[in-house]
């Protein structure tokens, strides 16, 4: 019986379309490079209610980051060769990642405000970058389709290389109350806060609206609009409750 569930196991992960590393033998990938932040700087980067610290930066984060170096050149030499064969003078290299795929010398996009919770008139300006990075919840979904019957065009597709992290729907329950535990004796007690009605719940009753918002807005979203994208992205980091990287899984080529 064993031998049959190791074997169906290896061939479950044969047909995967990931290959799967361990946290021991993703870190083994950063080799001898030591980390180029200090405690204080990682301290500094933390978000709110994280826990990384400099072993994880060595053991995950450096990784990611030789990997992404690997595909950044890669893409530079396939946009070479291509100018070679085409003899058509393309135009400059366009941006790794995103937006301005286009080619313009500049573009600008709203910027969000966690405090009023929507966006501002204020402006993010980008001119000609090597590499952007975008973060967001619902960045990989597929098109979707027009008032006019046709599938559009989605997001992502225009992204060189996707990180999408991942965790226990449970634990990522629990860190929402946490932080929004935290908030409501921080930025919530800003009156201009949208969150402002929530400053003077007791604690009891700040977790049991904590969970009325995950359980009715939050959990749905995840499990409707976010999680069935995982499969799109090239990079899943799969957390512990600690929010350490348990294990990673690597979109094969």
């Amino acid at each position: 019986m064993s031998s049959h569930g190791e074997a169906s196991t290896d061939a479950a992960r044969e047909s995967s379309p990931y290959l799967e590393l361990d946290r021991s033998a993703w870190a083994a990938l950063a080799g001898e490079v030591e980390s180029p932040l200090s405690a204080e700087e990682i301290r500094q980067l933390r978000g709110l209610g994280d826990q990384l610290d400099l072993d994880e930066v060595q053991q995950i984060y450096l990784p990611v980051s030789k990997l992404l170096s690997l595909y950044v050149e890669s893409a530079g030499r396939l946009y070479r060769r291509q100018e070679d064969f085409l003899h058509q003078g393309q135009p400059p290299r366009t941006p790794f990642v995103i937006d301005i795929k286009s080619g313009k010398d500049e573009v600008e996009a709203p910027v969000y405000s966690h405090l009023t919770y929507d966006i501002t008139d204020e402006k993010v300006v980008v001119h000609r970058p090597d590499i952007v990075i975008v973060e967001g919840l619902n960045v990989l979904q597929p098109a979707g389709v027009r008032p006019d019957g046709k599938t559009g065009l989605a997001v992502s597709d225009f992204f060189d290389f996707t990180v999408y992290v991942d965790a226990a729907q449970g634990d990522i329950r629990h860190w929402y109350t946490d932080r929004f535990l935290r908030l409501r004796e921080t930025a919530f007690r800003d009156p201009a806060s949208y969150f402002a009605k929530y400053a003077g719940l007791s604690h009891d009753e700040a977790v049991d609206e904590a969970h009325r918002i995950w359980d009715s807005i939050n959990g749905p979203n995840l499990n409707e609009n976010v999680a069935p994208t995982r499969s799109r992205a090239t990079l899943v980091l799969r957390k512990d409750r600690d929010h350490s990287v348990r294990y990673v899984r690597l979109r094969k080529l």
